[in-house]
């Protein structure tokens, strides 16, 4: 009997990986995909808690689940699961609880739980990781650019951050499995493949021998068949010369940066447990751009961090605006458990948290207004990838726009050269 599994994802594209990697192991015993909002026999739910908001989301897809099939088993894993199993264990549905030391053995975790008829919950200590889960994909459904993921984990110690508790410390994916991951998804038809990790940028310091990302991106150089490499967020600290020099000579990787600044100003940056303070992210973004002129630049901004008051949050702003970021990702501070910065004091009230959301997220859509104005001229490089609601063909250029335009179904998962007369629509991501 054919059975029918849906999937939601919750967070940040190593989640996003985890996922897919999860629903292939589904797929090879007979599973078919439908849509999350279908009926399903499964529902698998990636869970996130970096913020409340995470948390509140996680909990309305479980229930969601449950409304459209009352009869399905939920299965859940992700964050929230790691740091709060007890939490979700009691929500109708819910067959097992797997944490992200578990996800790779969720398959056998299920059958276990279906032949006991018994809730299953397995949440291990991410301290005593000592190895490479083994998770792969051999293919990204319902999409025509892959995530590949090479590291987990973070050994950092922000102060408003769980992700060491929750992801546990760094780790990386040796780069044999890197290169063959690769290869399946090349001969499965992807052209573009996205780099992610938690602390993508130090990828390989922890293997013998210790690699690094640059190595990595030198050798896809050379991969037939790879037209485009994208990387995920990026810390300050993280982007070498080494790096920025590979990043600069490449004919396959896309110049868009995703480096988190968090706060404009270094009081707050300081108080965050940051280790860069806004002279040394200005002259990373300089030297990056004296390099590769073309590149272009999207950020996380946390607004509303205990103790920052307007001034503080003024120079933010300035510094977003100095810089130019083409996206920003706006984060309003919650509190975390166990987290150092939950009790700050000079928490900063919910009105004031929104109404410098609101700011910032007006100046972002005008610094993209103005990148895209400068760009209506030029003639745009855009790997397709689908129909969108309207028919047209919709893709993203090499700094990250997403542009629809008029086009025949043919030209999905192919590079096209798009200009000003193709009627081109920028979508707002």
């Amino acid at each position: 009997m054919n059975l029918k599994i849906a999937s939601y994802t919750l967070g940040c594209k190593v989640n996003q990986y985890d996922t897919e990697a999860i629903v292939g192991e589904f797929l090879k015993d007979d599973f078919s995909l439908v849509p999350f909002k279908g009926k399903a026999d499964v529902y698998l739910i990636n869970t996130c808690t970096v913020t409340a908001k995470a948390d509140k989301e996680s909990k309305y897809a479980i229930r969601q689940a449950r409304r459209f099939n009352p009869r399905a088993k939920i299965v859940l894993t992700g964050c929230l699961v790691q740091r709060q199993p007890e939490l979700l264990a009691d929500f109708p549905g819910v067959i097992l609880l797997a944490g992200n030391p578990e996800k790779a053995q969720i398959f056998s975790l299920f059958k276990k739980a279906l032949t006991s008829g018994k809730k299953e919950i397995a949440v291990s200590d991410n301290k005593k990781r000592t190895s490479w889960e083994n998770l792969k994909v051999e293919r990204f459904y319902n999409h025509t650019r892959a995530f590949v993921k090479i590291q987990d984990g973070c050994n950092a110690r922000c102060r408003y951050c769980l992700v060491p508790r929750v992801r546990g410390e760094m780790i990386s994916r040796p780069k044999v499995e890197v290169k063959e991951e690769i290869k399946r998804l090349l001969k499965h038809g992807f052209k573009e493949v996205v780099l992610t990790g938690i602390r993508l940028g130090s990828y390989g310091q922890d293997l013998k021998p210790q690699s690094n990302l640059a190595e990595v991106l030198q050798e896809l150089e050379e991969k037939d068949g790879l037209l485009r490499v994208r990387l995920s967020s990026l810390e300050p600290g993280e982007l070498s010369p080494a790096l920025i020099e590979q990043i600069a000579g490449s004919q396959k990787v896309c110049p868009h940066f995703h480096i988190s600044l968090q706060s404009g100003d270094d009081e707050i940056l300081s108080r965050m447990g940051r280790t860069y303070n806004r002279s040394q992210y200005q002259s990373l973004i300089k030297e990056i751009k004296a390099r590769i002129p073309q590149a272009t630049f999207s950020t996380d901004v946390m607004v509303g961090f205990p103790g920052e008051k307007e001034r503080h949050f003024q120079k933010t702003k300035d510094l977003v605006k100095k810089i130019g970021f083409t996206h920003l990702h706006i984060f309003t501070f919650s509190p975390r458990e166990l987290t150092p910065a939950a009790d700050f004091s000079g928490q900063v009230p919910l009105a004031i948290k929104k109404r410098r959301s609101q700011e910032l997220q007006q100046l972002a859509k005008k610094l993209k207004e103005k990148y895209w104005a400068a760009q209506k001229d030029k003639a745009l490089e855009i790997l397709v990838e689908k129909k969108d609601k309207d028919g047209n063909l919709t893709g993203l250029t090499r700094n990250y726009f997403r542009l629809s335009f008029p086009g025949k179904a043919s030209l999905i998962n192919h590079l096209v050269k798009v200009h000003p007369g193709n009627q081109l629509k920028l979508s707002y991501m």
